[in-house]
């Protein structure tokens, strides 16, 4: 196969990896609503919070049915924020002249992060697709890496984080609260890629660097609040492989 289509193959692939956003975790950031506890409770109700089912927004009849079928179903704050509302108002519902009542339940927590973990490993894998497919476009060499050439898949990857939470707070409906600092370990992990280039080069000068860059973009993600286990969760599937890559991919020539 020719360099042309290598390189047009991976940057489309690149690209399509990191539009993850559009196509997966489509509830990624945001808060889950549980509908619990759909019983009927009788002609009356045991109090003044009342809804008539015939007034609740589309989402929320629907989450009431799935309820009543399967004990619970799911609303998400942000994409089911007048359903969420509307249910939030009262404890019950008058349907057809029978009284049932419901509650909400609210989580969240390590779904959240295991989304995030998964999501930064796929914008560091679009990322180096992406950066590598440009440079063999550029060079026309299937190994197209060297040090400095290298430290553009974290940044990539840098600018995809921010521009993946920008799409999930401004379209996505997600909260601030539920983007998590941890990702940027995912760019920090990715500095692998330029190491291992300048491990394949012997170059120590580099190497140190890249590790310098790292240690500076670790303690300033730390000092914004970022838990260390969460972010070895997140950087962890990428340090590796990002070192392997950069070894393999890096052209031993000077360019």
């Amino acid at each position: 196969m020719s360099h042309r289509r290598v390189a047009v193959l991976l940057v489309v692939l690149g690209l399509a990896v990191l539009a993850h956003p559009l196509y997966l975790f489509p509830h990624h950031g945001q808060s889950s609503v549980f509908v619990l506890q759909y019983e009927e409770v009788g002609s009356e109700p045991p109090g003044d919070s009342v809804v008539a089912y015939a007034d609740l927004p589309p989402d929320a009849q629907r989450a009431l049915d799935a309820a009543h079928e399967s004990e619970s179903s799911t609303l998400w704050r942000g994409d089911d924020d007048a359903a969420i509302d509307a249910l939030g108002d009262a404890q019950y519902l008058d349907r057809d002249g029978t009284y049932y009542e419901y509650d909400l339940g609210y989580g969240g927590g390590i779904i959240s992060g295991i989304g995030t973990s998964i999501r930064v490993f796929l914008t560091g894998l679009g990322s180096l697709a992406l950066v590598v497919g440009a440079l063999v476009a550029r060079t026309g060499s299937f190994r197209p890496l060297a040090p400095r050439s290298a430290l553009a898949v974290p940044v990539v990857a840098g600018v995809a984080v921010a521009a993946t939470n920008a799409y999930d707070t401004v379209f996505s409906g997600a909260s601030e609260s539920f983007l998590m600092v941890e990702e940027t370990f995912g760019p920090v992990a990715l500095l692998g890629v330029a190491a291992g280039s300048a491990l394949s080069r012997d170059d120590w000068r580099a190497i140190g660097f890249v590790v310098a860059l790292a240690l500076v973009g670790s303690v300033a993600a730390f000092a914004t609040g970022a838990n260390p286990w969460m972010a070895g969760f997140v950087a962890a599937p990428l340090a590796f492989p990002a070192v392997v890559f950069g070894f393999l991919l890096t052209n031993r020539g000077r360019f």
